[in-house]
């Protein structure tokens, strides 16, 4: 079982694209809280970690930092990230990069959003949280608060989207 690094990151990747709430009709929205299972998205994080473990033991075991298809086994510290998506991505509409989500999207409608899935990945033994493709100012906030209104301990990083290669986030 030889990871590669893309293979590593296709799985670091996939995770991101897992929906809690895969409809578009945002009428169903607590409904749909109400009756999906996290345990689709534990499991993505739980699946990365035990490739990680996979590729630490293959390199232990490696009498050599080169194995017979090529492939280099030097241990190197991997690093699990659970990702959080914007909420522009459920949209699937592209405001994800824009944040113009309307007026009816507040501050605390991107908290409740948010709320389940941070708390499931924050205990889903990930090394770390990351909030990618934030596209405004609002967006970031919500997240701040959510991580200390759940007193969620695990380390984060926040990635911005540049509408222009200029300005990093769009103030609503």
């Amino acid at each position: 079982c030889t990871l590669t690094i893309s293979k590593l990151v296709q799985i670091l990747l996939s995770q991101h694209h897992i929906r809690l709430l895969p409809f578009r009709d945002l009428r169903q929205r607590d409904t749909l809280l109400k009756k999906v299972k996290p345990c689709t998205l534990r499991r993505s994080v739980e699946i990365t970690c035990e490739a990680r473990e996979a590729y630490n033991k293959r390199c232990e075991e490696a009498q050599h930092d080169i194995d017979s298809s090529g492939n280099v086994l030097k241990q190197r510290p991997i690093i699990v990230a659970a990702s959080v998506e914007s909420y522009g991505a459920y949209l699937a509409d592209g405001s994800e990069y824009s944040g113009i989500y309307g007026e009816a999207v507040s501050l605390e409608t991107l908290k409740e959003f948010h709320r389940r899935r941070l708390k499931i990945l924050a205990e889903s033994g990930a090394d770390l949280i990351a909030f990618e493709t934030i596209p405004n100012k609002v967006a970031a906030q919500a997240y701040v608060e959510l991580l200390e209104e759940e007193d969620i301990e695990v380390p984060a990083w926040f990635a911005f989207y540049s509408k222009d290669d200029i300005n990093v986030v769009v103030i609503l």
